[in-house]
């Protein structure tokens, strides 16, 4: 009876497959060729879609470009704005470009890809304009977008906006859907390959495969390399194909393992079904496999201590040692997940999650006692440098060795007398990212117990450890908030936490800093004026005044130090001292940076014919702005494209913007020196202030800052401490400039003492750019 029925299955097994084979064979076939149009069309629509976008911002671009141009005074240096977001938002663009007719300028980003504006104008003229993107070929190919810029100044099509794009989004659009048996490319009017979705087969469409010898649906049949292929082109553009290669061969070959495959699967699933039932004709079986099938529900259940014990050594007692072994692994992976969960990989720490979930537990367990608990937020400082210098496999070690000191500093017996609980030190220290750690102190006095731990917490992050051969050191910021007096929750407390660390690290790092409510009322302060910054600069409402910088001896103008005001229509003249030092802070400072340099040159090229020889123009720089990785070219590049002379410039920066990244720094600083522009030291005295510093700061000038000058003459050392700045720049070949000269003894004092320059409301308040030059006509100007 056993043999008649392992007959019958193996015959029904051998129908079954025959027909499936022949039915999954057909139908598989299909289904690709589906998919395989379904995909081209997707990719068609999608390149089709994207040139069409790309095509309509350039549009807006050039709306934008013409509404700034109404602003004559400023139009250059919003253009070049425009400009530069344009291209920030759209890292394919190789460049943009506004390009105008007769003596106006022709501006671009990025400035470092220049183009030949006599070829750029015969592009143009040669190509009609707005009708959709241009095939530039070559070896690096790509596509131009002209617009025309609308301007009631100019005449017709005698401005417009150029834009360079290459193939990296399309490529992106192809590769999306790659397939084995079909390659996707983008082909030119000549047939030459311009970008594909894989290595391509040959570079150039044979003559027969090109629009004229192949029907864009119908295709054409090609030989490569001895491999059958078919090609269909599909139109996207005036000039552009999109091209599908497809290999019949292989797509062949796909269907008839996946229908292998399928067979196979199907064949094995119903042997082992037959084999089952085959076991459960045997009464004797039917204990055991009930055991096995409760066994498993228990797994299933999720209860990884199921044991199971069968005396059976045939095939089920084989099966059930199988899915024991399941039962085992499936408890190690739920571990394992748990460890990645509430774990950090590198420094085996407990995660941010795990940080949450602990501390909400700890903060009822202190509610419900009436004790206290602190929240610590530990950063450390300068761990970018050792990153930067050592590369990031160094980082990761001193995260490793920091976390370690950590966990020695907060062990049980050593802190706050040992009054923590057993849970309470589990989840004591946690890893919160980077180079940020959280620590939890439960049942703490005060707030001068937390401080206790912070201390110890900074003193020993700051020993100098090794990493890679190198010795280190890194200082440590910590923030701590108090439950329940800053927060009765645990994202509250964090926050606030992360708030105090801020501040301590605005104190000058390797400090701690306790939470108050003054730093949740500072946060809104910023945040409100961040807004109005940017707003301020929509609206044009950011003006530089110019300062003038008089020699001691001969009372003839040096220079102008251009100095930025904001002119608001509510609040009227906001002080620099009330918003710079909030937008140093976030972003926007490389928003208002860029926007003072290209307004300062862009006035600079406006005088350059009418101020005297020798005289220059001073450009603040902030600690953000120089420690960027193309500073000095872009400040160059700039100058050049307004036209303007680098012997004519200055740039100011202060003590703390050289310490920020000093090599980098002094690289920016000899570029733009031996291109002829003037670096000063602004600020000195109240800063780092040596003599080594002096010595190796590639410089030209140093200004000694104002609170110096306004008690020159009083008593409490001013005088002397002036007095010494300028011996020590004289013995080191440096010009000396004083901020802020208000009086003539002032003056005085600092022309017998042999200072160079100076400026202050002595001399001139800063003007507005209009009455620099009526200010300069009435001085005896240098060279006249």
């Amino acid at each position: 009876m056993v043999a008649a029925f392992g007959a019958l299955l193996l015959a029904s097994l051998l129908l079954f497959g025959v027909g499936s084979y022949r039915l999954l064979l057909l139908k598989g076939g299909a289904q690709q060729v589906e998919y395989q149009q379904r995909a081209v069309a997707a990719v068609q629509a999608g390149v089709v879609a994207e040139l069409s976008r790309l095509q309509l911002e350039v549009r807006e671009l050039a709306g934008a470009v013409a509404g700034r141009l109404a602003d004559s005074r400023q139009a250059d240096a919003r253009v070049l704005a425009a400009l530069a977001d344009f291209q920030g938002v759209h890292p394919e663009v190789m460049s943009v470009v506004w390009v105008a007719a007769g003596d106006r300028p022709w501006l671009h980003f990025p400035v470092s890809r220049a183009l030949d504006r006599r070829a750029l104008t015969g592009s143009i003229e040669g190509h009609q304009v707005d009708a959709g993107p241009i095939l530039l070929a070559g070896e690096h190919p790509l596509l131009r977008f002209l617009v025309p810029v609308p301007h009631s100044g100019m005449p017709a099509a005698a401005s417009h906006v150029v834009v360079d794009t290459d193939f990296s989004r399309l490529q992106s659009l192809l590769r999306s859907q790659d397939a084995p048996s079909y390659q996707m490319f983008i082909a030119g009017q000549d047939g030459a390959l311009l970008t594909s979705s894989g290595e391509p087969l040959f570079a150039v469409l044979p003559a027969d495969a090109l629009p004229g010898g192949a029907s864009a649906t119908g295709g054409v049949g090609l030989e490569v390399d001895g491999h059958q292929y078919d090609l269909s082109l599909q139109p996207l553009a005036a000039g552009l194909w999109l091209g599908v290669l497809t290999d019949k061969a292989l797509l062949r070959q796909q269907v008839m393992s996946a229908v292998q495959q399928l067979l196979v699967l199907a064949a094995v699933i119903l042997a082992l079904f037959g084999a089952l039932l085959l076991f459960l004709i045997y009464h004797r079986l039917q204990w055991l496999l009930d055991r096995l099938l409760s066994y498993c529900r228990e797994v299933l259940r999720g209860s990884r201590s199921a044991q199971l014990q069968l005396d059976d050594t045939g095939g089920v007692g084989k099966l059930a040692l199988a899915v024991g072994e399941m039962g085992m692994r499936l408890q190690g992976a739920d571990q394992h997940a748990a460890r990645l969960a509430y774990y950090d990989q590198l420094t085996d720490l407990p995660n941010r999650s795990s940080l949450k979930e602990s501390l909400t537990r700890l903060l009822e367990v202190m509610g419900r006692s009436g004790q206290k608990l602190a929240v610590l937020f530990v950063d450390l400082d300068d761990f970018k440098k050792v990153n930067d210098r050592l590369g990031h496999d160094a980082g990761d070690e001193l995260l490793v060795q920091v976390s370690q000191r950590l966990k020695q500093a907060l062990r049980k017996g050593d802190l706050l007398g040992g009054n923590l609980s057993e849970e309470a030190e589990a989840h004591l220290l946690s890893r919160r990212g980077g180079d940020e750690f959280n620590a939890v102190l439960p049942a703490i006095k005060g707030p001068r117990d937390a401080a206790m731990v912070a201390e110890r917490l900074i003193t020993d992050i700051s020993v100098p450890l090794m990493i890679a051969g190198s010795q280190v050191s890194v200082g440590a910021s910590v923030g701590i908030a108090l439950f329940p007096d800053d927060g009765a929750d645990a994202e509250t407390l964090l926050r606030h936490a992360d708030m105090a660390m801020y501040q301590a690290k605005a104190q000058g790092k390797n400090k701690y800093y306790l939470f108050t409510e003054s730093i949740n009322a500072e946060v809104r302060r910023r945040l409100e004026m961040e807004q109005a910054v940017a707003i301020g600069l929509q609206r044009n409402e950011f003006e530089l005044y110019y300062q003038p910088k008089l020699n001691l001896r001969t009372m003839e103008v040096t220079g102008f130090e251009a100095l930025m005001r904001w002119i608001t229509p509510d609040r009227g003249v906001v002080s620099p001292a009330e918003f710079v030092p909030l937008t140093e802070a976030s972003q926007l400072i490389h928003d208002l940076g860029n926007w003072v340099i290209a307004e300062a040159m862009h006035q600079m090229a406006q005088w350059d014919d009418i101020l005297p020889p020798g005289l220059r123009v001073a450009i603040n720089i902030s600690p953000r702005q120089i420690v960027e990785d193309n500073f000095a070219g872009q400040f160059i590049s700039l100058a050049e494209q307004f036209g303007v002379s680098p012997a004519r410039l200055e740039v100011e920066l202060t003590e703390t913007s050289v310490l920020t990244d000093e090599a980098l720094v002094h690289e920016h600083l000899q570029t733009l020196r031996a291109a002829g522009v003037k670096v000063s030291l602004d600020d000195f005295g109240t800063g780092y202030s040596s003599l080594t510093f002096l010595r190796n700061l590639p410089i030209d000038a140093v200004k000694i800052d104002r609170s110096f000058v306004s008690r020159l003459n009083q008593e409490g050392g001013s005088q002397e401490i002036v007095i010494s700045v300028l011996e020590l720049c004289h013995k080191l070949r440096l010009e000396t400039i004083a901020e802020g000269v208000e009086n003539a003894d002032q003056m005085v004092t600092l022309l017998n003492n042999g200072c160079t320059e100076a400026q202050g409301y002595l001399f001139a308040p800063a003007l507005p750019a209009d009455d620099v030059l009526a200010y300069l006509s009435e001085r005896v100007l240098p060279g006249g």
